[in-house]
């Protein structure tokens, strides 16, 4: 999100414009990578049921997108720092 937010912003616009083939093996990769952040979560929170540790992570994913798109143009003011520790917050929610 921070070292290639150029790259992050095509994803943005154009992730529907993909063949419909490779559209779907995008959202597939993406939701092995958010099952293993599940995986991870659940693995630390063994209480935590995997609905509401997918829910986490998907707010976290979210954080960090909608916040290091609103930051980009700033670097170098620690936000990635802050953004991380916004992330575990919700994570451990």
């Amino acid at each position: 999100m921070f070292e290639q937010s150029d790259l992050v912003s095509v994803y943005l616009a154009e992730n529907n414009n993909l063949p419909e083939r490779d559209r779907h093996d995008l959202r597939r990769t993406q939701r092995l990578h958010v099952e293993e952040w599940v995986r991870l979560l659940t693995g630390v929170r063994a209480d935590l049921p995997a609905t509401e540790a997918r829910l986490l992570v998907h707010a976290a994913f979210t954080l960090v997108s909608d916040q290091g798109r609103a930051v980009r143009f700033t670097p170098g003011i620690g936000a990635e720092d802050d953004i991380a520790r916004l992330a575990a917050t919700v994570l451990h929610a």
